[in-house]
């Protein structure tokens, strides 16, 4: 294990409840009174299936409801495609994520013979996050951007830290993940994730769109304001360059699909127990996360739980993916603008859908007990 590990256990068990859909309602609403011009939510429970939600609307210029079917930009949770596709082949014998950078991509950064890929996908390499070097304007949104591009904003700057020394996200680190993945099997990471995850899963609204500005299908459309406040002055980022995240942010998809990997990854269907195990050995982590492990938030609840997931912004869109430990309760969120205060707003979601249930065993039927051995549906379907 991870010297820096940090598990969290707690004997509440957690879950959807009758009493559940105000709460998850008032708190769209709320993000939506407060500026935003729309947000949805979808919830699967083991026991009642799935519950949407919707608040606003799905464009300023249209004034069309939002619906479960929209799709969004969904930034940093494609880390947890990533990173599930990394544990993959680390399973398959392929890497070792005690493996230094340097024997996959030398002299890509700094100090690459000191970072492990453990450390990449934790966020403890050190390495300094380019997109902090990045303008966003009218016309830089569409700027392309190459891999190598968006890391030679911070290639030759010093570590922040030394390699496992602390928790320093960086969406850097998994721009160099998607590279790893290309050098260690031949092929780019998205088709590794088309191929692993998306066509196995049958994930029809996911997509990971390279050059294309826009968003195909059904979408909400995504605002960015000037004054950084979700009341000020808005334009319509929807198209932009999605070259400017790549591995780090690039997915697009809907809550449904979301969904149906969270069940998928947490039910054990794509990775061993054992990988499942370490993608949840986690370091402590600040805001809006409460520790990290591979790829993979928790985020600890008021009632002493915790949910597992990952959130993820990128201009005119914030998102939100979470279950709860016991693997029976999932949530996907996402805002067309992103909020002032975009911490609040998701810990007040998970807290309103995570309820606690019991704190005793749980009662879920022949669900699992923690974080492994459901199988999943769609919940398309459901």
């Amino acid at each position: 294990m991870n010297r820096y590990a940090s598990q969290h256990h707690s004997s509440v068990v957690t879950g959807w409840r009758g009493d559940d859909a105000a709460r998850v309602q008032e708190v769209l609403d709320r993000v939506v009174a407060q500026g935003v011009p729309g947000a949805v939510a979808v919830v699967w429970d083991a026991r009642s299936g799935v519950h949407p939600f919707t608040s606003g609307s799905a464009g300023v210029s249209t004034g069309r409801p939002p619906t479960v079917e929209d799709r969004f930009r969904i930034g940093s949770i494609t880390k947890m495609f990533l990173a599930t596709v990394v544990l993959q082949l680390a399973g398959e014998g392929k890497l070792s994520l005690e493996d230094k950078l340097s024997r996959w991509l030398p002299d890509v950064v700094r100090d690459a013979d000191t970072i492990t890929l453990r450390q990449i996908l934790q966020h403890t390499a050190g390495i300094d996050d380019f997109v902090a070097h990045l303008r966003f304007n009218g016309e830089s949104l569409f700027h392309e951007h190459t891999p190598g591009d968006l890391i030679k904003l911070v290639a030759d700057k010093p570590l922040i830290s030394d390699p496992a020394q602390q928790h320093s996200y960086s969406n850097t680190g998994y721009v160099l993940a998607g590279l790893l993945i290309e050098r260690v099997t031949g092929r780019g990471w998205r088709t590794e994730v088309q191929d692993r995850l998306i066509a196995p899963l049958g994930l029809q609204a996911t997509s990971m769109p390279l050059r294309q500005t826009g968003i195909v299908g059904p979408h909400l459309s995504g605002y960015h304001s000037d004054a950084g406040v979700p009341e000020g002055p808005r334009f319509d980022v929807t198209e932009l360059s999605p070259t400017m995240a790549d591995a780090a942010g690039e997915i697009i998809s809907d809550a449904q699909d979301l969904i149906t990997f969270a069940r998928a990854l947490f039910g054990g269907q794509l990775l061993h127990a054992s990988l499942l195990a370490q993608m949840t050995e986690t370091v402590p982590s600040t805001e809006p996360m409460d520790a990290y492990g591979l790829g993979l938030v928790r985020s600890d609840l008021a009632c002493g739980a915790s949910a597992w997931g990952h959130g993820g912004k990128i201009p005119g869109f914030s998102a939100w993916l979470a279950a709860n430990a016991e693997a029976t309760c999932v949530v996907a969120a996402a805002t067309n603008q992103i909020p002032a205060d975009t911490t609040s707003f998701y810990r007040h979601l998970l807290d309103a859908v995570f309820s606690p249930v019991t704190s005793g065993a749980p009662d879920q039927g022949d669900g699992p007990s923690e974080i492994n051995g459901s199988t999943p549906t769609h919940p398309k379907g459901s």
